[in-house]
């Protein structure tokens, strides 16, 4: 048996103004992404909030940066390293 039949997949995608998580086996189920979600998301993706070892979610400020630049760098990694990538569903759509 392929138990890749019973992984669900979800996808970044953009409709050119906003990013959202859609899930691949029923594109009906989708979320949209905004400040809040961006470093959640974007870790899931391989980002990484802070290059000098903080151990930072980026949810909160490290001594080097404040959480508003984590936000923003989230979203342009998301933009610019994950619009049609795909990864299997770290839970957030079960049936």
């Amino acid at each position: 048996m392929d138990m890749s039949e019973n992984t669900t997949t979800v996808t970044v995608k953009s409709d050119g103004d906003r990013l959202m998580i859609v899930c691949d086996r029923d594109e009906s189920k989708f979320f949209v992404l905004d400040y809040d979600s961006y470093c959640s998301v974007a870790r899931y993706y391989g980002w990484q909030p802070c290059k000098h070892g903080c151990e930072t979610d980026g949810s909160v400020n490290c001594s080097h940066h404040k959480t508003h630049e984590f936000e923003l760098s989230a979203e342009k990694f998301l933009w610019d390293n994950c619009v049609g990538e795909s990864i299997d569903d770290p839970g957030w759509f079960i049936d």
